[in-house]
């Protein structure tokens, strides 16, 4: 074994220039760097390669410490170090750099790529500079032989370029054009942002609504309002909520606004409130309408008006205080014909313009009096009832026999079930048809006479939207029970009050035995404790999304928990809460993670991993006292091979050479496939050091000297493997040993090929007491 001597620089490294950092700054603008391919670039140099009739070709970039090749052909490698590329010198050249043979050139005759493959002898290069001048790459042609061009070739070369930077400047246009839409598309949201402050801060209503009646967007105000979250109204049309009797109207007004009848509409309407109670409210209504006219959404203005239509209610009461005063009075006034007959005009003009219908009737069950309301509610005129019986005016025939007996009972004892109490009864109008009604009877004595007098109230639209809420309630039951998750409900206590069908579908647990019970009796205190700071947050106020892993039916799952609270007002009075099961998705998250350390064509790990992993072995080393060691291997032979029978051939004995590595390597390395035709070993665990890891080198080469069948062909290549050791306390670093790994492998091929060389790694300490001769196989 000899001691290897440090090695030459391999080319005398190109100087920045003076005004590098505008450079860099211009190719950063142009957004090229490690973008995809581009048939545009490969088109020019795969023409570049076969007018000039060169092996390789290449578009290249040139940042602070890389080359990187936007296209190429006849390259394996994406990018090369810069103070070792060629291109390097050719961007701060005015004119092409050519350079007929690279083994007389002093900056590049031990350039690796000269000395070794692909065995570089012929370069030129023309500098690709931007708008402002500054050469940011190249278009170059490469050959392994020594060659002259001539000038029509040259110019040739720089026609290519030109073509090249004219792509480059059309895309920089591109990048350009993008940046001002980003600019634009920044100060619309901007705008959006200061519209979204006024919008929720209106100290009234106010909601964006779609031309069908559903609610676009709505501000905290008439959320408050309606007792609704946004959420919740955006699923629903003003139709929904609107008190029906107030409904009509306001759709008339709707459909001539959006017919372009009126600019705008007020009304005065009552909303249902999500817990039933009613809210007046002023509505202001307009359109935001487009450039023909159609309208786009409509602007609601929503104002609360509960306290002046309370006083307005406060007012009727008193009126109708008053009414009944004067019925009392006119008992005591009977003695004054002026005065009843002033007491009977007053008392009908409230009765014919009362909002129920009034029905009068003797002590003999006749009607007597039958005002407007009445004739309109059961179409009888007032001329064509009096002195009919009321149970065949307005009686459905079927349930007459059981008035006429109540009746009777009543005028018999002076007393009757139904008196001063307000019913819900079936009554039936003159076309036959019968509807539902309430009723509000009361007994009075005129003249000594015993009558009755009946306010009756046509509740059919009422009905019609009880069913219709009962209905609605039960499809979302429905829907909550058929969704593939946990859906609940929790008090201030954290106490279940609702909880969907899928926990008995997924837990087997009947959801009305949750009711009142707490989370933590439910799932036991270890699950509940992943829950309990989301759940005491979401009762604080916030909305709270996170995940968890859980084991469910004997394996790990993962569940995505949304906790949003339910506000009434200012306090928080319960947690809406919904669990979904996300494990598949999780499931494929990870495999992408693992999928992007893995190289696709040797399904070994890729570079990547291999900067992933290397620290941490080293600091294993450290830890557990015992060597270890990366050996750096380059195939020698293998572009031959690729070139004669094709790149799937050369894809086949890239792979054939990953499983002979594993098979040579020791059983807990790692095989990793650098790019190209270059792969690396880490094996930790070394008792004895040097001489376990030259034994590995040694099983490595052996390995790749045995013939490879590739179809009816075979191929022979070889191995040139740098190896380091690091020893635990050294001090040693992972671009070190990489560094010196490489290193050691090109002395290994120019010292023929086919063998190892030791180096030192970059960054030993020799005061740690570690001595490792650098050695060379023999």
């Amino acid at each position: 074994m000899l001691l290897i001597k440090p090695r030459p620089p391999f080319m005398i490294t190109s100087s920045f220039g003076l005004y590098e950092q505008h450079r860099l700054a211009a190719l950063r603008a142009l957004e090229l760097l490690d973008t995809p391919a581009q048939q545009e670039f490969d088109a020019l140099t795969q023409l570049a390669a076969r007018v000039l009739d060169t092996p390789i070709a290449a578009v290249s970039l040139i940042d602070e410490h890389r080359q990187w090749f936007k296209s190429r052909v006849g390259l394996d490698a994406c990018e090369t170090s810069r103070d070792l590329a060629f291109c390097s010198h050719t961007i701060l050249e005015a004119e092409p750099m050519v350079v007929p043979d690279a083994r007389l050139d002093p900056r590049f005759s031990q350039h690796r790529s000269v000395v070794g493959e692909p065995g570089i002898r012929f370069y030129a290069g023309v500098p690709i500079r931007t708008v402002d001048g500054h050469a940011v790459g190249t278009l170059c042609v490469v050959d392994t032989r020594p060659r002259e061009l001539s000038a029509a070739q040259l110019q040739t070369l720089c026609d290519f370029a030109a073509l090249v930077r004219r792509e480059i400047l059309q895309h920089q246009a591109a990048v350009a054009s993008r940046r001002s839409v980003d600019a634009t598309s920044h100060a619309l949201e901007e705008s959006e942002a200061r519209f979204r402050s006024v919008f929720e801060c209106a100290p009234v209503g106010v909601a964006l609504v779609s031309t069908t009646g559903y609610w676009l967007s709505v501000n905290r105000k008439l959320c408050e309002m309606l007792g609704y979250s946004a959420a919740e109204l955006s699923r629903l049309r003003f139709q929904d909520i609107s008190y029906q009797e107030h409904l009509p109207a306001d759709v008339v007004a709707l459909q001539q606004l959006i017919a372009g009848e009126r600019e705008q509409y007020s009304t005065e309407k009552r909303y249902v409130r999500r817990d039933g109670s009613l809210v007046w409210a002023n509505l202001t209504v307009g359109a935001r309408r487009r450039a023909d006219g159609v309208p786009a959404y409509l602007i609601a203005i929503v104002e609360h008006i509960d306290a002046r239509k309370a006083a307005e209610t406060a007012l009727q009461q008193l009126h109708q205080s008053l009414e009944q005063r004067v019925i009392a009075r006119t008992a005591e006034l009977q003695h004054s014909n002026g005065l009843i007959r002033e007491s009977e005009a007053k008392l009908r003009l409230v009765l014919e313009n009362a909002y129920d219908a009034y029905v009068g009737i003797d002590d003999a069950g006749l009607i007597i009096d039958w005002n407007r309301q009445a004739e309109l509610t059961f179409g009888w005129s007032r001329g064509e009832v009096l002195g009919r019986s009321m149970h065949e005016t307005i009686i459905p025939e079927r349930l007459r026999t059981t008035y006429c007996a109540d009746m009777a009972r009543f005028l018999a004892t002076g007393r009757a079930q139904a008196m001063s109490q307000r019913l819900q009864l079936t009554a039936v109008r003159r076309d036959g048809r019968e509807f539902p009604i309430e009723l509000c009877m009361r007994e009075m004595r005129h003249n000594g006479r015993r009558m009755l007098t009946a306010f009756l109230h046509d509740i059919s639209e009422r009905m019609q939207h009880e069913e219709a809420l009962r209905a609605s309630r039960a499809t979302l039951q429905t829907v909550a029970d058929n969704v593939p998750a946990f859906i609940s409900y929790f008090d201030s206590d954290l106490r279940y009050r609702f909880a969907n069908a899928a926990y008995r579908g997924l837990l087997g647990v009947e959801p009305a035995t949750l009711i009142g019970r707490h989370p933590l009796e439910v799932f036991g205190a270890a699950e509940y404790e992943k829950a309990r700071p989301y759940l005491e947050r979401a009762l604080a106020g916030e909305t709270m999304c996170f995940q968890v892993e859980a084991p469910f039916r004997g394996e790990s799952r993962y569940w995505q928990f949304t906790y949003v609270p339910d506000r009434r007002g200012q306090n928080v009075v319960g947690v809406h809460g919904m669990a979904v099961d996300v494990t598949e998705n999780m499931r494929r998250e990870i495999a992408r993670e693992v999928e992007a350390r893995r190289d696709v064509l040797t399904g070994l790990p890729n570079r990547r991993a291999l900067f992933e992993q290397l620290p941490s072995a080293i600091e294993r080393a450290d830890a557990d006292g015992r060597g270890l060691a990366l050996l750096f291997i380059d195939l020698d032979g293998f572009k031959p091979v690729n070139d004669r029978l094709g790149h799937q051939a050369g894809d086949q004995l890239l792979r054939d050479v990953a499983e002979r590595l594993l098979k040579a390597a020791p059983s807990d390395a790692t095989v990793v496939r650098l790019g190209g035709d270059e792969f690396t070993i880490v094996a930790a665990g070394l008792a004895h050091g040097a001489e376990d890891a030259e034994r590995i080198a040694d099983a490595l080469l052996a390995e790749l000297r045995r013939p490879f069948a590739l179809g009816d062909d075979w191929a022979a290549i070889s191995g040139s493997v740098g190896l380091v050791i690091h020893h635990p306390g050294s001090g040693s670093t992972a671009d070190g040993m990489l560094g010196s790994a490489d290193a050691a492998m090109y002395e290994a091929k120019r010292a023929g090929k086919d063998r190892f060389r030791v180096q030192r790694p970059s960054g030993w300490r020799a005061e740690h007491g570690c001595v490792e001769a650098q050695v060379e196989s023999l």
